[in-house]
């Protein structure tokens, strides 16, 4: 697993959380009705944060890929926050009192939408493609390994980087030296 996309996830567990208690605001203002204490409602914007990244991570949203392709990253985005949806509504359901009710719930999914689409935005021009890229180390040196560093070298669109070639015993090298491990 990247670590790249590991902060990303804990960047957007933040906005999920942030956006349960822009949610809750927005609805109530600052005076929160008796039933709903400051503990309760960051109980609530943790298990909202919880749900929303377990849909995000079940949609493959976290791999390095998911933002190649706009349409299909936005077609799962959707269907990760429908699932979410759903998922917490059952587990509000389950636990009733961690109970977020529908206007907050549908205020938290815009805020949530509009955090994680800045938040995708600013990682796709702030972190380079070489950074998303799988890291590869093959394992042999022979003809076949020289197959691929030619293609490394005249093809920089590759969705991997090679970090080194490690040779067999008794197998013939036709890698430089430097490139070896």
């Amino acid at each position: 697993m990247s670590r790249t996309y590991v902060y990303l996830g804990i960047i957007e567990a933040l906005v999920f959380f942030i956006a349960a208690g822009l949610g809750a605001l927005t609805r109530f203002g600052w005076d929160l009705p008796p039933d709903i204490s400051p503990v309760s409602l960051a109980a609530t914007s943790l298990l909202f944060a919880t749900g929303m990244i377990a849909a995000m991570t079940s949609m493959g949203l976290y791999q390095r890929g998911a933002q190649a392709q706009e349409a299909a990253f936005v077609v799962r985005l959707g269907l990760a926050f429908v699932l979410g949806m759903v998922l917490l509504a059952v587990t509000f359901y389950a636990i009733p009192a961690l109970f977020m009710g529908r206007g907050v719930l549908g205020l938290s999914l815009v805020f949530s939408f509009i955090g994680i689409s800045v938040v995708r935005e600013l990682f796709a021009r702030l972190v380079t493609a070489e950074s998303r890229k799988r890291r590869v180390l093959v394992l042999g040196a022979g003809v076949n390994a020289r197959a691929i560093a030619d293609l490394v070298a005249n093809d920089r669109n590759l969705s991997f980087n090679v970090v080194g070639y490690i040779p067999l015993p008794r197998s013939h090298s036709t890698i430089d030296e430097g490139l070896t491990l």
